[in-house]
């Protein structure tokens, strides 16, 4: 129930990650390197109807989730005292929760703001 407590979320010190936790953290972020070169991949070739700016804004989340992963692994490694504590994956799990939701979003009242050009281009070719 350690894990459960405010003290091992908040600890300055938190010490080392536990081996099974570790590796599956190595595991997560070489995902996350393969989601880079995938998610390229389809920008190349407009993959679907998603613009390219969809794919494009993914690459860069991608991105910054590996980057942010590799930073975790290595001060935890090195024991840093401030930015080893365990509440920077809180913060990046609510990112990597919170981002797709809001891409989402945007990619759904894009399309909506493209359907309703599409329909007055439409109405204003029979007005006079």
């Amino acid at each position: 129930m350690k894990f459960l407590s405010l003290n091992y979320w908040f600890n300055m010190n938190a010490g080392v990650l536990h081996s099974p936790i570790e590796k599956s953290l190595i595991l997560f972020i070489i995902a996350w390197f393969i989601l880079i070169f995938t998610f390229k991949h389809f920008k190349k070739i407009k993959y679907k109807d998603f613009p390219r700016s969809f794919w494009a804004s993914l690459t860069g989340y991608s991105t910054n989730n590996l980057i942010f992963g590799f930073l975790l692994l290595f001060f935890t490694y090195e024991k840093v005292t401030l930015l080893s504590a365990r509440f920077w994956f809180l913060i990046w799990l609510g990112y990597i929760i919170w981002y797709p939701k809001y891409r989402y979003k945007k990619i759904s009242t894009d399309a909506k703001k493209r359907n309703n050009a599409k329909k007055n281009e439409e109405l204003k070719k029979y007005l006079p």
